[in-house]
């Protein structure tokens, strides 16, 4: 099944972002990474394949996930357009406003309320990143009720316990920052939340913490 992928790369976390689409995407999918990650193309690419999961890896606040700094690739006004699907976004704190928006307008939204930290993109601690995001990309599309929802979220866990464990390795191997990688694999699942259309708080795993960095 078609996923559309958007993926920018301006800066060093969205670069990271992108490193990690170009190696989940494959032949079936529209992807849109880089100079091609704009709002024309990501809402064309909606409206052009009906009812597609999409995936939005950028920057975010949370009325917007955005093509830069400063313009939006997505917001409230746009929800209309993606009435049934199915969203993830890895981006900030877009779960704290915009996805009430785009689960009022009846589709799913997965995304964060808080900051979150971009993956790694030197290897070898790319590779575990790949497979996390493989595992989500696998997975999101499959989620449209409570119960669905709350299976992904375990599943999100076990797959991030798995390669955090990946990392633990790695970085006992080879000198680096742990903060990084490792903050990103657990806000991967700690702070995800998900809204389904009908409810009114967004579903989130039981084992959730509070966000390390709320603003």
């Amino acid at each position: 099944m078609t996923t559309i992928l958007f993926s920018t790369s301006h800066d060093t976390p969205t670069a990271a972002n992108t490193a990690v689409a170009t190696q989940v995407v494959n032949g079936a999918d529209v992807s849109l990474f880089g100079a091609e990650a704009t709002r024309a193309a990501l809402l064309a690419a909606i409206v052009d394949s009906p009812g597609a999961p999409v995936i939005l890896m950028a920057h975010g606040s949370p009325t917007a996930v955005f093509e830069n700094d400063t313009d939006e690739a997505f917001g409230a006004e746009d929800c209309g357009l993606i009435v049934g699907r199915v969203l993830f976004a890895w981006a900030c704190n877009t779960a704290k406003n915009l996805g009430r928006e785009a689960a009022a307008a009846g589709a799913v939204w997965m995304g964060y309320d808080c900051p979150i930290t971009a993956p790694e993109e030197n290897e070898p601690f790319l590779q575990p990143f790949v497979m996390l995001f493989s595992r989500l990309k696998a997975q999101f599309r499959h989620v449209g009720c409570l119960g669905t929802a709350g299976d992904f979220l375990e599943d999100v866990r076990q797959k991030c316990a798995e390669v955090e464990d990946i990392l633990d390795r790695l970085l006992s191997e080879y000198d680096g920052d742990a903060f990084g990688p490792l903050c990103c694999c657990r806000q991967a699942w700690q702070q995800l939340r998900i809204w389904i259309p009908g409810h009114e708080l967004p579903v989130s795993h039981p084992e959730s913490v509070a966000p390390y960095i709320d603003i």
